[in-house]
């Protein structure tokens, strides 16, 4: 991997990959060595388990640490008609969303104005970041601007990350929770993806402030 100054993991399944944790690890000891790695979509949850999580940074829904499914009690019974409308409600198949962009965030370059319209597919959203200065993009309290999303997703999505970037080391890990440059077309927010591969190294480590006097 040292050949390389950037990777970039399209979206995607990644739990095919049977050395997932040793490639986790490789990829994570790349990225201290300041390496830049892109995560788009289905590919963050993975960085999140294989790359953060271990370090103490994301990890993605899902992870339950010691829980074991005993410590669950069992779903309410219901109403078998219902089951479609309900799975709907969990399910975003295609729709352009807000993403209210950071402009003073190096990433950010070259974007004028915020909200800037993104293409989202899927329900679930990135899990919260642990530095209020990196995340790059948000999605709007009022995230539809076209298509349709069930009002329980419009409103799971609303204000969670759309882009974040976290110094690893003296790497950078950019997670994508869309696909910025979708089908050739969403010339904006194909903007993001790159700035990630040509300005990652003007991002600067930054931290959560306690408020204290430093």
């Amino acid at each position: 991997l040292d050949r390389y100054t950037h990777i970039v993991l399209p979206d995607g399944r990644y739990s095919w990959l049977a050395d997932g944790d040793a490639l986790g690890e490789r990829l994570a000891r790349w990225t201290d060595g300041g390496g830049v790695l892109i995560a788009v979509r289905g590919a963050t949850s993975w960085v999140d388990r294989r790359v953060l999580a271990p370090r103490g940074g994301e990890s993605a829904k899902g992870d339950r640490g010691s829980a074991t499914a005993a410590d669950d009690p069992a779903p309410a019974r219901q109403p078998y008609g219902d089951y479609r409308a309900l799975r709907d409600a969990r399910v975003l198949g295609g729709a352009i969303l807000d993403a209210d962009v950071d402009l003073t965030h190096p990433l950010a370059y070259g974007v004028r104005d915020t909200p800037l319209p993104v293409f989202r597919r899927g329900a679930e959203p990135l899990p919260p970041h642990p530095d209020p200065f990196g995340v790059v993009a948000a999605y709007a309290a009022e995230p539809v601007r076209s298509g349709y999303a069930h009002p329980e997703v419009a409103a799971r999505l609303a204000g969670t990350p759309s882009m974040t970037a976290q110094r690893s080391g003296g790497g950078l890990v950019v997670r994508l929770a869309d696909a910025p440059a979708f089908r050739g077309f969403f010339r904006g927010a194909e903007r993001l993806l790159v700035n990630a591969v040509y300005f990652s190294a003007a991002v600067q480590p930054t931290r959560a402030l306690d408020g204290a006097a430093q």
